[in-house]
């Protein structure tokens, strides 16, 4: 963040005397920012500064003593590297090249290098490399733009793509020479990565209150989309964690709300696939909306809340929605009553994922459909057996007057479909990357086709429910209206570096069907790296949580920035006892209770949610990834694959909650994702 201020601001700067760039000091203010906590900025000529990193005294003086800046004297914009961690690196790979003739970049020219905007010093390093692992270890020494150049290219990307992701970098094209001294000038052509702000008195209230302030905080590309005067129909918007997703979601909400000053009703509907997401989107629409009559104008609301609307309306009655551990007994009786060779698991993820996706009613349909996502092949023999097990699981719960939600997602889609006018002008989706095909069908019909009809935004990598879909199949057409976000304005690049391995190196489907990467994904904020600790067994494992926890406290950090996952539930509750003999407050994460005290819960519950700490606890072999939620290989190689990737994406997602710091712990054995990457 740049911003511009004086001395009359109460500013304290502070010179670092062993800094490698005299331009780099200490910032310091008495409020907001005091309790240790120092910014680390970067001056140019006149009152302009930009804000490298907040972070405590010692660990700023160190960030201060390690990096330089410099001006890409191709793009133009700003850059930042590790020096000292260069002239140590730098020794390393001498004695790697010398052991062999090969190198990763012997096949592109220094002509090609430069026009990338690799300047002679990372050339020359550049010219040691051996391996793409000597590569990513340059990840957070170098600057971000010129490494993102040379990761296309060591991955297989042609000189031109990386000649296009270099450029996408820059925002205005360079008329002649750059003057490598003009620092202002650099900050203000690298919007994507800096926003200004002109008044001091913004700056600081961000700073006072910096969890609520950076949730509703609208960058230069998010604001493009945000408040862009139209779409002609289905928009959508992806991008990894942090990179503003949500709050594009919710300004953009605002500014087709103010549209309807005039109009009765409650014409725009946010909508995500959880009540955990729904209450986290509500909290933040009313940060962004002060005007009552506004906010009155967007309804908040999960799909499954809203399709149990509609049945209720429809039927007259209160629909009952059997629960996850029901519905699979049923499975199991059906299974054993039939003698089907499948376990309950894969008789229930083949009816909710190839028989409700399709709708199919009939056994010879079922014999004649494709199976898409479903690696293990049926014979004709084995889909009767199937079907015999759907028969008397679906009359069962029809006898019952039960549902589960894709069914009544389907009734109320088919309820729309016949309503006019549609209910709402305009319906903005949140992660939807996680809906299943019965909420794509409702969403369709929820908002008439036309000009702004859906803004979609969610990631495939942060996918924790693996409903793989394709919109254009179900009549949501978004081409030539996607837009992907590379910056993440939440997390650092050091807890980036750390989570993105996690996720393994398959290719992730996209949200069009072909393959997504994380490419380009990057954070301007540099901090503390993750700290992984092992323990030997649970109790030592949450007596650390209790002293990492009262580390962050002496720091400043207020309970309520602070966030616990686990993947088991009964970890969780083990956790909240020995917090509670601690004398430390907790709130559960699916709870919507104010009270004071740190967020904890599971894995699945941290989706939406952000915090200035984050711990994930029991990152076990046996716990991570839970042997429960893995198909078996036998069973289907297919699935078991795509299992064990939802469970990668998990760890993802808890991980990149954290804004700050990120604190990793295990007992025993590591899970085999903690020893990779």
């Amino acid at each position: 963040m740049v911003a511009s201020f004086t001395a009359r601001d109460n500013w304290i700067l502070v010179r670092v005397p062993q800094a490698r760039d005299r331009r780099i000091r200490l910032l310091h203010l008495a409020g907001p920012m005091d309790r240790g906590t120092y910014g680390v900025v970067l001056s140019s000529a006149g009152d302009l500064y930009l804000l490298l990193a907040i972070l405590p005294h010692r660990e700023a003086v160190r960030f201060a003593v390690t990096m330089r800046a410099s001006v890409n004297l191709v793009t133009g914009v700003l850059e930042l590297r590790h020096d000292t961690g260069l002239e140590h690196y730098r020794t390393a790979l001498h004695r790697e090249a010398e052991a062999t003739s090969a190198r990763l970049f012997e096949h592109v020219t220094d002509a090609q290098l430069i026009e990338l905007g690799i300047d002679q010093e990372i050339r020359e390093l550049v010219r040691l490399l051996v391996t793409r692992d000597h590569l990513l270890a340059l990840q957070n020494l170098i600057p971000q733009m010129q490494f993102e150049a040379l990761l296309a290219l060591a991955s297989g990307a042609s000189y031109p793509r990386a000649h296009a992701e270099v450029r996408s970098y820059a925002a205005e094209q360079i008329a002649g020479p750059v003057d490598p001294a003009d620092l202002a000038t650099a900050m203000r052509r690298t919007p994507s990565n800096v926003v200004l702000v002109d008044d001091a008195d913004d700056w600081r209230e961000i700073l006072a209150h910096p969890i609520d302030a950076w949730r509703i905080f609208l960058h230069p590309d998010q604001r493009a989309l945000a408040y862009r005067d139209g779409f002609t129909g289905p928009a959508l918007v992806t991008g990894g964690p942090g990179t503003g997703k949500t709050v594009t979601l919710l300004h953009r909400a605002h500014h087709l709300a103010k549209r309807y000053a005039d109009e009765p009703g409650t014409p725009i509907l946010i909508a995500t696939f959880s009540r955990n997401l729904a209450g986290a989107l509500r909290s933040q629409l009313r940060l962004l909306i002060r005007d009552d009559d506004v906010y009155d104008r967007v309804r908040v609301s999960t799909l499954d809340s809203l399709a149990y609307e509609i049945v209720k309306r429809v039927r007259g009655y209160e629909p009952a929605v059997i629960d996850d551990r029901t519905l699979r007994s049923r499975w199991a009786a059906a299974a054993k009553a039939v003698h089907a060779p499948f376990t309950a698991r894969f008789l229930q993820e083949e009816w909710l994922r190839v028989i409700l996706p399709q709708e199919i009613r009939s056994l010879a349909r079922y014999l004649g459909c494709d199976r898409p996502g479903r690696g293990r092949p049926l014979s004709a023999g084995q889909r009767h057996i199937v079907w015999e097990a759907v028969k008397r699981v679906t009359a069962e719960l029809t006898d019952r007057g039960e549902w589960v939600h894709p069914q009544l997602c389907r009734i109320a889609a088919e309820e729309l479909a016949h309503m006019e006018p549609a209910p709402y002008r305009h319906v903005l989706v949140d992660e939807v990357q996680d809906l299943h095909p019965a909420h794509w069908r409702l969403l369709r019909t929820a908002v008439a086709p036309g000009p702004d009809d859906l803004f979609l935004v969610g990631d495939p990598h942060q996918r924790i429910y693996d409903y793989r879909v394709s919109p254009g199949s179900l009549g949501i057409n978004v081409r030539g209206r996607s837009r992907k976000l590379k910056i993440s304005y939440r997390t650092t690049q050091q807890i980036l570096a750390w989570a993105v391995p996690r996720l393994g190196e398959h290719a992730t489907a996209g949200l069009d069907g072909a393959a997504d990467d994380l490419a380009g994904l990057h954070s301007p904020t540099n901090g503390r790296r993750p700290m992984v600790r092992s323990f030997t067994d649970q109790e030592q494992e949450l007596t650390g949580l209790v002293e990492q926890i009262r580390s962050w406290e002496a720091e400043g950090v207020e309970l309520a920035a602070i966030g616990v996952a686990s993947r088991s539930h009964e970890l969780i509750r083990t956790a909240q006892r020995a917090l509670h003999a601690a004398a430390i407050g907790s709130v559960d994460l699916e709870s919507d209770v104010s009270a004071d005290g740190l967020r904890i819960g599971t894995m699945h519950g941290m989706k939406g949610r952000e915090f200035r700490c984050v711990a994930v606890i029991g990152v076990r072999a046996g716990l991570v990834p839970l042997p429960g939620a893995i198909t078996p290989h036998d069973e289907d190689p297919m699935v078991h694959e795509r299992d064990v990737q939802r469970e990668r994406c998990l760890l993802f997602v808890a991980g990149t909650r954290a804004r700050d710091s990120l604190y990793i712990s295990y007992s025993g054995t590591p899970s085999v994702f903690l020893e990779e990457g």
